[in-house]
């Protein structure tokens, strides 16, 4: 039973000494882990709630993922027309 148990924690230390990961000891300061790295901005996650979005034309400032729409291409961008 004893050579069981110390098979066991023998397996279980060098799995857990394999998993380890080197950690550097600093962070560079455009790293977001680094304690001198800018803020990120805040996400206002309930404005779709409390108003419209924009409708095409107008400003998408501080909507994420509403990018001005580009000019699309003749043809909707399809080249097996030509």
């Amino acid at each position: 039973m004893r050579t069981r148990s110390f098979v066991l924690a023998t397996a279980l230390a060098a799995v857990l000494a394999a998993c380890t990961r080197s950690f550097p000891a600093a962070f560079p300061t455009s790293s977001p882990a680094s304690s001198d790295a800018t803020e990120a901005p805040v996400a206002d996650v309930g404005r779709a709630l409390r108003e419209d979005p924009p409708l095409p034309g107008e400003p998408t400032r501080g909507w994420h993922g509403l990018e001005p729409a580009s000019v699309t291409p003749p043809h909707g961008g399809h080249d097996h027309a030509r």
